[in-house]
């Protein structure tokens, strides 16, 4: 090693800046944009850019001020290259400026990089956690959003959020645990109705309804929490404790659909005791995620698994042959409901997909990243997907779902 020497990479560019003149990042600037097509109307088609181009003038523009009001140019996010973007937000925030909305948004979306490939793609994701916070830089991501689906409502969390539909005395409204507290929702806005109490497992794995007008919370251990909504028990006094540990759980009328560590599933009738089990197991290790809902004059199950798959099946019926959707990636999330426009089943998976599918319409539907793995699911009967994760929970709809229009 005597005849071998080094130089850490940022010694070598400090050396070979020491002899340099300083960047005039403003005619820089100039030069770069100088090769930015133009509209009709005089105005720079950043659309019609090269997304390189947009990215160069980008690294000038925060080189020579952190906080330049280049990040606040809605179309130029929208189409540089994401990687200039996401470190000229970080330039900012390092330098102390204030973080916009569209820097908050972008913080939220930026750790997926698929759901920023395509500027159409960036807008459907950048609308997502615009709505609520920017109502003028929304709509201008909704009109450039070329998606099948678009956000309806956000709701912003201090901390990991689970949410479920309400069954029961519950139903027609929505529950959200947000890290400190159990609220019940109004689905369609997403504003708190009431707050139930405080929360002792701050990291539940799954929340559910039940019939008898409480919840459940379910811990990593695989113990279920009963809740008390209103006066009523989320299950009766010695229920839980004789069902053993558990990996998922979802309530429904008079019933408790459980996923095991096995990879089995149980749907277990509270008031009598029978129970349905499909043979043999659906699922190759545990099962992680549970819906349910009533179709076709019975009870349909949707589970997903840590091996990937997505199962349906109806208690007390044989199941399907194969599972209805399998990707290499542990399931977070399923949910499913009948709705106006037929039964909607969504799933996520822990690499951030979340897919919407309605029954029947294997290749149509839509594919969405938001930016981090879905937690919990919940289909209401209007369409309305509400997606929990880690910093917020939105409410979602297909585009042709007939729901309200994206804000």
């Amino acid at each position: 090693m005597a005849d071998r020497w080094r130089l850490r990479p940022d010694e070598v560019a400090d050396r070979a800046a020491a002899d340099r003149p300083p960047v005039d990042h403003a005619a820089m600037m100039w030069e770069v944009a100088g090769g930015i097509p133009v509209r009709a109307d005089g105005g720079p088609d950043l659309a019609a850019s090269d997304p390189e181009r947009l990215a160069l003038l980008l690294r000038h523009a925060s080189a020579g001020d952190p906080a330049s009001p280049m990040l606040d140019e809605l179309d130029l996010v929208l189409h540089a290259e994401p990687a200039t973007v996401t470190a000229a937000f970080q330039r900012a925030e390092d330098a102390g400026a204030p973080r916009t909305a569209l820097a908050e948004a972008w913080r939220l979306a930026a750790p997926d990089r698929a759901a920023l490939a395509r500027p159409a793609d960036r807008a459907a994701v950048l609308h997502a956690w615009l709505t609520g916070r920017d109502a003028e830089s929304a709509a201008h991501c909704a009109k450039l959003a070329d998606a099948r689906w678009h956000t309806v409502w956000n709701r912003p969390a201090a901390g990991p959020c689970m949410t479920a539909p309400g069954v029961g005395p519950l139903a027609g409204r929505l529950l959200l645990a947000d890290g400190a507290a159990l609220h019940l929702c109004d689905p369609a806005t997403g504003e708190p109705r009431s707050a139930v109490g405080p929360l002792t497992l701050r990291h539940p794995r799954a929340l559910t309804a039940t019939a008898f007008g409480g919840a459940l919370l379910l811990d990593a251990s695989g113990a279920l929490e009963s809740l008390t909504v209103d006066g009523a028990v989320g299950a009766p006094a010695g229920t839980l404790e004789t069902l053993g540990p558990v990996t998922a759980v979802a309530g429904h009328h008079d019933a408790l659909v459980l996923g095991l560590p096995d990879g089995s599933l149980t749907h277990h009738e509270l008031s009598t005791g029978r129970t349905h089990r499909p043979e043999p197991s659906l699922h190759e290790g545990p099962v992680t995620a549970l819906g349910v809902t009533d179709a076709d004059g019975g009870t349909l199950v949707a589970s997903g698994g840590e091996d990937g798959r997505v199962w349906t099946w109806m208690p007390g019926r044989p199941p399907l042959p194969a599972p209805v959707d399998q990707r290499p990636h542990a399931v977070t999330a399923t949910a499913l409901a009948a709705t106006p426009a037929g039964l909607l089943l969504a799933a996520a998976w822990s690499d951030g997909l979340l897919r919407l599918r309605r029954w029947g319409e294997r290749h149509r539907g839509a594919d969405i990243r938001l930016g981090a793995p879905v937690r919990s699911l919940a289909v209401t009967p209007d369409g309305l997907v509400v997606a929990a994760l880690p910093e917020a929970v939105l409410a979602l709809t297909l585009a042709d779902q007939g729901a309200p229009a994206p804000r």
